[in-house]
Parts: C-alpha cells; sequence; structure tokens
C-alpha cells in the first residue's frame, strides 16, 4: 500500500484556508524529513502562495498553470503577456483586460469566466461557447430566458445559480441525470419529480441521510445505462458499479459515519477514503478496507493521519 506524496501537494489547491496552511507545511516536513527534492513545477499547484514569491521565481513556474491562478494581479499578467496560456487565463481575467486583448483569448474558456458581465457576452453573442456559458454561474435566468434557443441544456441542468422555478417552467428541455445532483434544488423539488430522479443523486451533497434513505435507497430502480459520471472518474466506472450499488452515494460529503456503518457492505472504498466527511477514528476502525491512493487525495487529510500511516508514502 501507498500514498503518493504529490497527490496530496496537489489537494492544497482544493482546500479550504483553514486546511490549507497545515497540509502545505505537512508536505514540506515529509519532504524534508525523507529528503525529497520536489521539482519547482509542482509550485503551480500552490494558490496560497504570494504574488512576492512568483516574482522571485519567475524563471521556475509553470505557465500553464500559474496563468489560472486567481491570486495574482492583472498588473502581473500585464508585465508578462508573452508568457501568458491565454486559454487558461480566459477563466480568470476581468472585463478591462479582457477588452484590451480580444484577440488573444479564447471564448470557449472565457464563457465559463464569471467576472464578465452579461452585457460584455450580449456585445459577443456571435463567438461565445454556448456549453460554456450555460454553465456560467454569474449569469442571470433572465439572460438564459433571452436565448433559451441557444442554451446547452445538459450544461444549464447543472448550474446551480439557477432557482427551482426555472426548472420547473422547462423540465421537458433539461438532463436529469444532472440535474439530479444539482445541490441548488432542495428536496421537495425532488420528492415531486421521483418518477425522474436519476441515480446521480446519491452524491448530490445538498440531499440529507434522511431523504435517501426513505425515498430513494430502495425505492427507486436506477438505470445506470444513463448514468452521469463525474469529470475525471475514469473508464472503470461500470466495473466498479457492479460491484457497489452506492458507488455515488460514498462521494457524497454530506452523509455521516453512522450512515455509513448502516451500509458498510455497499460503499465503494475508494471513493469514500477520497470523501472529506469520514474522520482518523473512522479510518481507523476500517483500516482493512482504506483505499490509500484514494485517502492521499483526500482535502481534509489531517497531519496525525500522514504521520500515523507514513509508513505507506511512496515519495518515487
Amino acid at each position: 500500500m501507498s500514498i503518493p506524496c504529490e497527490d496530496l501537494l496537489w489537494t492544497t489547491t482544493n482546500s479550504s484556508n483553514n486546511h490549507l496552511d497545515p497540509l502545505i507545511g505537512l508536505v514540506l516536513d515529509i519532504s524534508n524529513y525523507l529528503d525529497i527534492s520536489f521539482e519547482p513545477k509542482l509550485i503551480k499547484h500552490n494558490k496560497a502562495q504570494a504574488e512576492t514569491f512568483f516574482k522571485a521565481n519567475i524563471d521556475k513556474v509553470n505557465w500553464d498553470f500559474l496563468s489560472c491562478n486567481t491570486s495574482l494581479s492583472e498588473s502581473f499578467f500585464e508585465r508578462h503577456l508573452d508568457k501568458i496560456n491565454w486559454n487558461c487565463a480566459s477563466t480568470i481575467l476581468t472585463e478591462l483586460l479582457v477588452n484590451k486583448h480580444l484577440d488573444k483569448v479564447n471564448w470557449q474558456y472565457l464563457s465559463c469566466n464569471t467576472f464578465l458581465s452579461e452585457s460584455f457576452f450580449e456585445h459577443h453573442l456571435d463567438k461565445v461557447d454556448w456549453s460554456c456559458l450555460s454553465k456560467n454561474t454569474s449569469l442571470s435566468e433572465s439572460f438564459f430566458e433571452r436565448h433559451l434557443d441557444k442554451i446547452d441544456w445538459n450544461c444549464l441542468s447543472y448550474n446551480t445559480s439557477l432557482s427551482e422555478s426555472f426548472f420547473e417552467r422547462h423540465l421537458d428541455k433539461v438532463n436529469w441525470n444532472l440535474l439530479s445532483c444539482n445541490t441548488s434544488l432542495s428536496e421537495s423539488f425532488f420528492e415531486r419529480h421521483l418518477d425522474k430522479v436519476k441515480e446521480s443523486i446519491l452524491w448530490n451533497s445538498s440531499i440529507s441521510e434522511e431523504f435517501l434513505e426513505t425515498k430513494i435507497l430502495g425505492h427507486i430502480n436506477f438505470d445506470y445505462s444513463t448514468l452521469f459520471i463525474p469529470p475525471n472518474t475514469g473508464y472503470l466506472l461500470v466495473l466498479e458499479l457492479a460491484k457497489y450499488k452506492y458507488w455515488g452515494l460514498s462521494w457524497n460529503p454530506n452523509c455521516s459515519e453512522a450512515f455509513y456503518e448502516r451500509h458498510i457492505n455497499e460503499v465503494s472504498w475508494h471513493r469514500l477514503s477520497n470523501n472529506s466527511s469520514i474522520s482518523y477514528q473512522f479510518i481507523q476502525k476500517h483500516i482493512d478496507k482504506i483505499e490509500w491512493r484514494g485517502l492521499s487525495a483526500n482535502p481534509l487529510t489531517r497531519e496525525f493521519v500522514i504521520k500515523k500511516f507514513i509508513k505507506y508514502l511512496t515519495y518515487a
């Protein structure tokens, strides 16, 4: 068994601020203790580093990733226009800088940019990517209502900025695989449409254990052939589904350990090991079942967990 240190370092970009600094320090302490030299490219993932740090190490950074770093100012990017990856930068730059460099931006990525106004997109409707724009959470319902003929309903169904009343008006257009894991929707909404709900509701973090157990589990026969697959899942999904009835449920950070104990024989341990809701005590209790690669990527991995199980770490 092994835990990749580089995977742990990667999780620093996905952790909340109160966990970020301890994780960074932990990885660096481990690297010093084991005499590991991380390549400079790994710095790129760490958004906690100050702009002054990147200025002092400008020859080492990876510009593909640095161009996506929202902690950097526009003046910083202005000084390095020749190095910017405009695909990445198009997702984070403000209207002022975008308007100055319209010839450089990537409109597919730009359509996902939540820092741009509706009026900006209205002025460039002939250039936007509607799949990406339909996922953009900064746009209002009235904007989408004005452009119903252009919307990508697959992407819009997963957009958490839209109200239940909006979706109720367009039930004939939504994708229920994606809508079922939309965290902006209430249990009462799903209860009104139980005949349409899909298996992806199992990893919807806004759904309570009580609702899952009383309305979903054992009450709905899901069709896995139409299952929504989360990004970066991989081709082994079908094999895993064949083994674990509640594969999706194992991802849900809203479920308690007591809930998982009641369904202990039906969870996926790879997914559960990556679930931020589990505690050290739960890990210790089921140490023989834990999947270590999943645990190493858990954004809430605590320092005492790593120290306790440092013998499993890999750093090659």
